[in-house]
């Protein structure tokens, strides 16, 4: 899923990491609790001149690890 390619000079190229909209969408929250995620350090980040990249392992960690979302309207039941 996420691939590290040594580049010329000794850098770093990233490939197939996801932005922070495709991430949002995978996990069914707002691009700003995705931010949120990032700045909590629950999300594994690359910054670059065009915004931040997203490691998706550290993605599919998330969403294995968080509270399950609520949406409006729907009840909590809480097991015996």
């Amino acid at each position: 899923m996420v691939a590290i390619a040594k580049g010329r000079n000794g850098t770093l190229e990233i490939l197939q990491w996801w932005t922070a909209t495709r991430t949002a969408r995978y996990l069914g929250i707002s691009t700003p609790s995705t931010y949120r995620a990032i700045a909590f350090g629950r999300l594994r980040v690359v910054e670059t001149p065009l915004g931040v990249l997203v490691d998706p392992t550290s993605v599919e960690e998330y969403a294995r690890t968080r509270r399950p979302v609520r949406h409006k309207g729907e009840k909590v039941t809480v097991p015996a």
